[in-house]
């Protein structure tokens, strides 16, 4: 990540266009009035624009580029240059994302003199809130005082996401891609989905960030009940109806007391189902009912309550060929469908694995707090792996290099010796291990973590692994979080 840049982020108007499609001496037009001026230098600017400029924009580029290296012009679908919404959703994206790709160390600057009076207010907010940043405007040359000038607000601002708006909220920046361009695509798909009660079915490989979504689309949605998350996989076939729709007091022996299930817990708000694939035919019978119905009964009770709940589905199977081998009902499967998400797999987005191993570990390392940083070789090695078991087993591994490495520096030797890739290429082999010194307790937790990410790795499901290892599925999920 590039440290200590100097980053300007502004809107480009006709004025600006103009300008430098007439090479202007005297009225350089509000961008390069700013950039030309010596005590305002930048290393790079990231210009948003609309379509109508289209064809101007490189012209404004290039001349920019008298004065500033890097220029990047990014085009908006604004069709109303007043709308607060849209412009709001589209400039938080952006300084987002440049916030992402050069960090906390970089010197940001808003200029507030291109665009509308509702460009330039939406600037002022997000300063003031969630985007700290130095404001500027600049004069005509005609026009009194300084020709370019710091502006200082007398007042200060408090950020209050406004459920109503789900447009305006962007990404938490606790997510894993903020500078990845396909990840900030399908988060904006998600929140343009949000305010609608359709059933949304997030697909994505194991460890891709689907509950992360998940949770997101709920915070944008405006629902004030919560968010419950489950996964299928880890709920015993015998449990599922009383999980999910509760149980009367005396209902069946062992039930004490009466039962909220996760339906009712979720009420007015949003029930997550990860790893949909693994419900059993019996239940999605009753589950297509529930969101047919919009009714629970629960066990040992003869009446129905009603509830209000959106869900949200996750797999990383192939649906469509378990509705055709019979494992999972067709039905359900398109109206689980209504609105569908496709994350994308960490080799899928290769160029942004290096800032998103530095994006983590730097996070981890406050986590655990443990002053360690990566060698430029160690570097290397995490960025060459493909990570098949994408955000989660990269997390895994950088947890696992903080916590092991002795020193500050995590060196190729520290790979070497503590990580294990499925790949077969890496460290940590069966000999390492014999000749690591461990207690005989430590060296068969470090064998069991490894060999059931292997197994993983290698299987279908969740189900399917824990079958590979006798185990049942709720034993394999505690082992899997005790690992994270």
């Amino acid at each position: 990540m590039k440290k200590d840049r100097r980053i300007l982020v502004c809107w480009a108007g006709k004025t600006d266009c103009a300008a430098a499609e007439q090479q202007h001496d005297k009225n350089l037009g509000p961008i390069r009035t700013l950039t030309s001026n010596k005590d305002y230098p930048f290393d790079a600017v990231h210009i948003l624009y609309t379509a109508e400029l289209h064809n101007k924009i490189e012209t404004l580029n290039e001349w920019l580029k008298h004065d500033v290296q890097t220029v990047y012009p990014l085009v908006t679908e604004i069709e109303d240059p007043t709308d607060y919404k849209s412009i709001y959703d589209v400039a938080s994206r952006l300084l987002m994302q440049v916030r992402s790709e050069y960090g906390t160390d970089a010197e940001y600057t808003i200029h507030l003199s291109p665009g509308t009076p509702t460009m330039q207010a939406i600037w002022i907010i997000l300063s003031k809130t969630r985007f700290p940043s130095r404001l500027v405007q600049t004069r005509r040359p005609t026009d009194k005082g300084e020709l370019v000038s710091v502006v200082s607000m007398p007042f200060n601002l408090s950020f209050q996401k406004v459920s109503a708006s789900p447009a305006a909220l962007v990404s938490k920046q606790e997510g894993p891609f903020l500078f990845c361009s396909e990840l900030a695509e399908v988060y904006a798909c998600a929140e343009k989905m949000a305010p609608f009660d359709e059933p949304i079915m997030i697909n994505g490989e194991t460890g891709t960030g689907k509950e992360l979504i998940a949770r997101h689309i709920h915070d944008c949605s405006g629902r004030s009940g919560k968010f419950i998350p489950i996964n299928c996989g880890a709920i015993p076939s015998e449990l599922f109806e009383s999980e999910f729709f509760g149980h009367a007091k005396g209902a069946f022996t062992g039930a004490m007391a009466e039962k909220a299930g996760l339906f009712e817990q979720a009420n007015k708000g949003t029930l997550f189902l990860d790893e949909v694939g693994e419900l059993p035919l019996q239940m999605q019978v009753k589950l297509l009912r529930v969101l047919q119905e919009r009714k629970i009964r629960k066990i040992g009770k003869t009446e129905e309550t009603k509830v209000d709940v959106r869900i949200l589905a996750a797999t990383h199977r192939d649906l469509f060929k378990m509705i055709e081998s019979g494992e999972f009902r067709s039905d359900l499967y398109y109206r689980l469908n209504s609105l569908p998400l496709k994350l994308p797999a960490l080799r899928e987005v290769k160029d942004a694995i290096p800032e998103l191993i530095e994006n983590r570990f730097a996070k981890l390392r406050g986590t655990i707090n443990k002053n360690c940083k990566l060698s430029a070789e160690a570097s290397e090695v995490l960025c060459s792996y493909n990570w098949p078991g994408n955000i989660r087993e990269l997390e895994m591994n950088l947890k696992r290099l903080l916590i092991l490495t002795e020193g500050n520096m995590v060196t190729r030797k520290d790979i070497d010796s503590y990580l294990i890739f499925q790949n077969g290429d890496a460290s940590g082999d069966i000999e390492e291990l014999l000749m690591s010194g461990l207690s005989l307790k430590d060296a068969t937790k470090e064998f069991k973590a490894k060999y059931v990410q292997h197994v993983l790795s290698q299987a279908r499901s969740q189900s399917e692994a824990a079958k590979i290892l006798e185990t049942s599925q709720p034993t394999l999920s505690r082992i899997v979080n005790s690992q994270m």
